[in-house]
Order: C-alpha cells, then sequence, then structure tokens
C-alpha cells in the first residue's frame, strides 16, 4: 500500500508539472512520441473513458493501430501483459457527457472513484456525442462547473476535458462556439483538452474543412453551394496507400482516416499525461554528403570560387545544421560558413562539413586548385659582394633580389632610381651605373600587381680630385661630366661664401684678382657637397 501511495504521489508531481495540455490536429504526428514516454503511460497510467458511439472513434481507432504496429500500442482493461490500462465503458450511471442529462455524468464519476476498486484510476476522460450541438452556453458551464469541482474533490485525479464532435454547421453554429467556449476556459485556466472537433476540421496536410461546413463524417462542401459534395478523409485514403499511410479500423459515423489521427491524438494525450513536453525526441544526423555546385570539384581561375552544398541525412534529422572547414592539403583555401571556398594556391584541399547535433558525423569532398597566382609580400635587394659603393670611374654595380613567399607566382621586377644627391642609371636587369657622385636610391617594384617594392641606397665616389688652377687673377676650375645644375663655391679659410656660380659647362671660372692671398676653398655641390679642394690665392 506504502509503494502504490508514493507511485500516485510521483505520477501527480510529474504531471503537474506539465500543467495545460492542448490535444489537438497537431497532436496527430504518432512518430514523435517518443517511446519512452509511451512505455512511460503503460506502466502508470489507469484511465477511465467513458463514452457513447462517436467517443468510440478514440478506442476503435487504437484498437486499430495495436492491429497494425503492435504491441508497442496495446491497451485493455486492466493493463495486462504491458498494455495501457482503459477501464472503457466503465462508469456506470450515465453514457457520456450529455446524456441522460447534463449532470448525471459527474454524480456517476464520483461514485466510480469513490470504490475501492477504482482507486489506482488518475485519468479520468468523457465524450460528447450529439447534445453539445444544441447545449446553450449555461449548460457548458454546469459542465466546466462540475469538471472544476471533480478536480478539487479527487486531486489526484487528472481529467481530461473535450470538445463535441462536428456537425455541419460550421464555424457560425451553435456547436462552434459551446466548443470555444470549452477551449478558451481550458487555455485561461490550463487544463487538459482533447479537442475531438479541432482533429476532425483538418485533414493530415493541415488543410482545414470547418469552414466549410465540414460535419462527422469528414463531409464538406467544396464550392460553397450549401452542399456537402466531398469527403476529404476518403479523399485522402484513396491518394494514401493502406498500411503505409494509413489503416484501415472502425469508425462509428466516419471514415477510418479519422479514428486514425484520434488515436494518434489519444497516444499523445497519454505520453504527455506520463511527463513527456510535447517535444518530438531529436532525430540525430546519419551521414553527410558533400558535393560542389554543377558537380565541380575544381577552380581553374585566380581566386575563383565553389559553392558547396552538404546533403544531411536523414531528412527529417532534427538539427541539419553543418560547421564548414578546410581539414588541409598540399594546396590553400578558406571556406566561409555558408560553404563558399575561396582558392590561395595550387593544389588540392578537403573541404569538410560536421554536423552540429553531437552525432560527430561529417562529410568530405577534395577540391583541385589550379591557376592560382601567389602575390609577392616582400623583397629584398642584394647588392654584388655586399657593398653599396660606386668608387670607379663609370663604375657599375649588379643589383639582385630576394622575393617573398618562395612559391609568388610572378617573381620579376621594374628598376628605376631616384637621385638624390648623385645620379645613375640602372637597367632591367638590376645593373646600375654612377654618374655623377652622390647618394642614389634604387628601387626595385613587383611586376605582378601587388603593389610591393623596395629601394637601396647607393653612394657613387667615382670622380677625380677637383683640380683649380689660380693665374693672372682668374681661378680656373676644369670638370668632366655632366654637373649642369650644379654650383661651385669659393669659400674663405673661416668658411664664409665668397662666390658662388651655376655649373653650365666643363670650365668654371671666378674672377679672384680683387682678393687677398691666402688659402681657400673650392666646393662642387648639389643638395649636397659633391667634391671639395683647397687652392692657394697668391
Amino acid at each position: 500500500m506504502k509503494r502504490t501511495v508514493v507511485v500516485l504521489l510521483l505520477l501527480r508531481i510529474t504531471m503537474a508539472q506539465y500543467g495545460q495540455i492542448i490535444i489537438d490536429h497537431n497532436s496527430t504526428l504518432l512518430g514523435d512520441i517518443p517511446a519512452t514516454y509511451i512505455n512511460q503511460a503503460k506502466s502508470t497510467l489507469h484511465i477511465a473513458y467513458e463514452h457513447t458511439s462517436h467517443g468510440s472513434q478514440i478506442t476503435d481507432g487504437m484498437t486499430g493501430l495495436f492491429n497494425w504496429k503492435g504491441s508497442t500500442y496495446a491497451w485493455n482493461n486492466g493493463g495486462m501483459n504491458g498494455a495501457l490500462d482503459i477501464h472503457d465503458n466503465g462508469i456506470t450511471g450515465g453514457t457520456d457527457l450529455g446524456s441522460p442529462d447534463f449532470t448525471s455524468w459527474a454524480a456517476a464519476t464520483r461514485t466510480y472513484l469513490g470504490n475501492s476498486a477504482n482507486s489506482n484510476v488518475n485519468v479520468v476522460m468523457w465524450a460528447w456525442c450529439g447534445q453539445l450541438s444544441t447545449a446553450t452556453e449555461n449548460d457548458v458551464n454546469t459542465y466546466l462547473a462540475l469538471m472544476s469541482s471533480l478536480e478539487t474533490d479527487f486531486p489526484r485525479v487528472k481529467f481530461v476535458y473535450m470538445t463535441g464532435h462536428l456537425d455541419g454547421t460550421g464555424i457560425s453554429g451553435n456547436l462552434h462556439r459551446r466548443n470555444e467556449q470549452i477551449r478558451n476556459y481550458c487555455r485561461t485556466n490550463s487544463k487538459i483538452l482533447y479537442d475531438f472537433a479541432d482533429i476532425e476540421s483538418y485533414d493530415p496536410d493541415n488543410n482545414y474543412y470547418l469552414n466549410r461546413s465540414a460535419n462527422d463524417n469528414c463531409d464538406y462542401d467544396s464550392n460553397n453551394d450549401g452542399s456537402l459534395d466531398r469527403n476529404w478523409a476518403i479523399i485522402w485514403q484513396n491518394s494514401h496507400t493502406l498500411n503505409v499511410d494509413w489503416y484501415n479500423c472502425t469508425s462509428a459515423h466516419s471514415q477510418p482516416l479519422n479514428a486514425n489521427r484520434k488515436a494518434y491524438a489519444a497516444w499523445w494525450l497519454w505520453a504527455r499525461l506520463a511527463g513527456w513536453n510535447g517535444s518530438p525526441p531529436a532525430i540525430p544526423v546519419s551521414s553527410i554528403s558533400v558535393s560542389g555546385a554543377g558537380g565541380s570539384t575544381v577552380i581553374s581561375v585566380n581566386k575563383g570560387t565553389l559553392e558547396l552544398s552538404a546533403q544531411v541525412l536523414p531528412s527529417n534529422a532534427s538539427n541539419k545544421s553543418v560547421i564548414w572547414s578546410i581539414a588541409g592539403g598540399t594546396g590553400q583555401a578558406t571556406i566561409s560558413q555558408s560553404g563558399l571556398v575561396t582558392a590561395i594556391t595550387d593544389g588540392k584541399v578537403t573541404a569538410v562539413a560536421s554536423s552540429t547535433d553531437g552525432s560527430a558525423v561529417s562529410g568530405i569532398i577534395e577540391i583541385t586548385i589550379i591557376n592560382q597566382m601567389i602575390p609577392v609580400s616582400g623583397i629584398m635587394i642584394v647588392a654584388e659582394e655586399g657593398t653599396t659603393v660606386i668608387s670607379a670611374a663609370k663604375g657599375t654595380l649588379q643589383l639582385t633580389t630576394e622575393i617573398l613567399p618562395e612559391h609568388a607566382t610572378d617573381k620579376s621586377v621594374d628598376w628605376s632610381v631616384e637621385n638624390v644627391t648623385g645620379k645613375a642609371v640602372v637597367n632591367e636587369s638590376g645593373l646600375v651605373t654612377g654618374i655623377e657622385d652622390g647618394v642614389v636610391k634604387i628601387v626595385a617594384s613587383a611586376k605582378d600587381g601587388s603593389g610591393v617594392s623596395s629601394s637601396l641606397e647607393i653612394k657613387i665616389n667615382k670622380n677625380k680630385p677637383l683640380i683649380a688652377v689660380v693665374n693672372d687673377g682668374l681661378l680656373r676650375v676644369p670638370l668632366e661630366g655632366d654637373y649642369t645644375g650644379h654650383r661651385l663655391s669659393l669659400i674663405d679659410i673661416r668658411g664664409r661664401l665668397i662666390k658662388e656660380l651655376s655649373v653650365e659647362g666643363n670650365l668654371c671660372e671666378f674672377n679672384v684678382s680683387s682678393l687677398s692671398s691666402g688659402i681657400y676653398i673650392v666646393a662642387l655641390s648639389r643638395a649636397g657637397i659633391v667634391n671639395v679642394t683647397k687652392i692657394l690665392i697668391p
């Protein structure tokens, strides 16, 4: 006895955690119900279900489901051999919620639950027949009040509310208003509702028929002419495969498909009452296959791209998202999280699509990359024998380059010279020829469009010593080479500028007849001193 009390207490706590439960046409996917909660329902629930012919659609549908699918969905009175325990039509004193009146069912329920032989019953459900079609608002309020009273007096029992079957009066009929009255009460007060009418208002493809005057036989008005000229259940059954998409069973006043859906919804209800939160079990990824756009596995354009896609199986996997990565290879590439591969270097790379659902499943594809341009990232200029000075007349200096990265596609460079204080020329192979003494900057620029360049300063010191001759009051300075643009200055021993002229030829002259005798300095310059010598004026 103590063990029974503990089990019932735990069941009560478990069911209370979930509060409101609404079972309607959205609760008819049998495959969404976790097997663990089907077994839990069979282990813990003891259901008393009272009904007449319309309500038998549920139990007849459940019997047909057992015949089709086997022992997983077994039920009987007493729960023998591991089946779900349903006391079918075991409550005496009333036949359904409206017969013989709107109150007898409640008194019969009290008598039934007060019998110690039924002490293990923890779920009670009553069905309507046709009385709800003519019931008044007060009649339904009586039903709701009696249900609330039973819930208060029998707190260990879960009472399932129900709507009435369709009668062809559509959304403007009294039946729909009474059903809405029940639905609103259940939503507002967090009750348990098996929405009988809503289930038969939709076909398995979620097409709605209540607004087309559907009745309990699944007949409806297809063209709004007032005639129930088609039957949605028969149409669906005829277009689908028996014992694959639906099963045959008894279905009072209706079609087998209607009873199929009522049975699926019933098992959804039993599983919810056993603790299921209504979320379908996670379906793990079993395999991933990766393909390139158009079936391609090659990127042949410089910096080209290839869009990849991942086919995840099964198609109904709960989480079909993937994470993309490049696992490596002899080539290089990047990949975005949308599966877009961008080539970097020639070779082969392996792209991977990995599941994110914890199943550790992945799919791979090998991609061949060709015709890629590897840009220059750095240039180092190297001078022959390590010197950066040209000291011989008409001397030259050979420069070479070291290019990074080593596998850059185009390692060629353009050579150029920037004359700073000296003058030089450089040819296409990096040979520098000095022209005028001073400093020049030699520049090597990559030809591949990367915009990378480097420079090296070269000092030119190739001219003979500056010669200055004083004779008859004239200071003559002969020059070898082209020094146009240079300046020739005469400076006294204290560093004061005495005279200065611009070089315009190969012979420069100063009149020094008026200068005091002594030591003077002659300097050749251009932005800086190029050459210098001392002279004595007698």
